[in-house]
């Protein structure tokens, strides 16, 4: 391998493993293992996975029937039509499970979840607001009060924001966008839990 590919070897492993897809369900499974419910952590882990699950399918589906480009949504056509199925299909999960009478702490991550992609769709006119250091910042933010997870998840979006410049998927003012919305989802989350 040429030395010069090495970045951009790294910079592809830092997006994949610090997708949303990847970094929600675990940040699921961290917090609610803090409630030592059994049943909450497989109903919170179980339902981000899924989630995950459908997304990827989703784009994977879009990209191999050549509607799509690239399965990271990056066209801005894309971007919106996934932003769009995703916020609406959060929502409604997050509605149903309200209404079966689901833990609280899951309700509020997926509409939280629900609202940062929609947020990202909204400010898209301005910048395209990255997605994966929004729910990388946002997934630390679950996992507090456990500092040694909530450090290696933020240390994870640092890692994640730096990938997307190299990668030339975002700008510096998409990345600082993303934090943002992933701390106000996570002061969200806190605040709507006490």
């Amino acid at each position: 391998m040429d030395l010069r590919e090495r970045p951009n070897t790294l910079a592809r492993l830092l997006s994949i493993v610090g997708h949303p897809a990847v970094v929600m369900p675990v940040a699921a499974l961290i917090a609610s293992s803090a409630h030592a419910n059994t049943q909450l952590i497989l109903q919170a882990f179980g339902l981000f996975a899924l989630c995950a699950l459908l997304v990827m399918s989703y784009s994977v589906f879009k990209t191999k029937r050549g509607d799509w480009e690239h399965v990271d949504a990056s066209n801005k056509n894309e971007r919106a039509e996934l932003n769009r199925i995703v916020t609406i299909a959060l929502l409604l999960l997050a509605i149903g499970l309200y209404f079966d009478g689901a833990n609280k702490a899951v309700i509020i991550a997926l509409g939280l979840s629900a609202g940062i992609v929609m947020a990202g769709h909204l400010l898209r006119g301005i910048a395209k607001p990255s997605l994966h250091v929004a729910f990388d910042v946002f997934a630390a933010l679950i996992t507090w009060p456990n500092m040694i997870a909530a450090i290696v998840m933020l240390a994870l979006a640092s890692a994640v924001a730096w990938s997307r410049l190299k990668l030339e998927r975002h700008t510096k003012l998409d990345v600082y966008i993303g934090a943002l919305l992933g701390i106000a989802a996570g002061i969200i989350y806190h605040v709507s839990l006490r």
